[in-house]
């Protein structure tokens, strides 16, 4: 029995991220709008740009450190796909199902907050006691499913 808890354990371990891409990877998120709330110096956030189909934004509530972080982000070559802006600690500043991975390190973020801004299937990744936690936002039950811009092939 232990050696079957062992192996299970090796096919689905606990959420600990020490790094964005340990992030990225149990998120499942291939991509979109990225947002690091409490994003201290800014190195995990660019590193959460994994690649160019990633839009980042961290947030802080540290308003006296933004021009820094901004700084080294411009220094670093990722100025743009990577943006850092100061935080109220309330209500994040973006509209309702924008978000499709939502990182909460260093901060309270409220999951009625957290609900608002993900995407539907959006990830919300938060830090407790030094584990991370996975939510994911249910498909809304009256939400239908588009395939195509005009809904379906009638384009009606």
């Amino acid at each position: 029995m232990k050696r079957l808890a062992l192996f299970l354990f090796a096919l689905c371990p606990p959420l600990f991220a020490d790094e964005a891409s340990d992030i990225l990877t149990q998120s499942g998120v291939k991509g979109g709008i990225v947002v690091h709330v409490g994003c201290g110096d800014a190195s995990t956030t660019q590193k959460l740009r994994a690649n160019e189909a990633y839009q980042v934004q961290g947030l802080t509530q540290e308003a006296d450190k933004v021009p820094a972080i901004r700084d080294a982000i411009y220094k670093a070559g990722v100025s743009g796909a990577v943006a850092v802006s100061e935080w109220n600690g309330k209500h994040l500043p973006y509209i309702e199902n924008y978000v499709n991975l939502l990182v909460v390190e260093d901060a309270a973020v409220s999951k009625e907050e957290i609900d608002r801004v993900l995407t539907p299937l959006g990830v919300a990744m938060v830090k407790k006691n030094g584990a991370w936690e996975k939510i994911t936002k249910a498909w809304p039950k009256d939400m239908d499913e588009w395939t195509h811009y005009a809904y379906d092939s009638k384009g009606n």
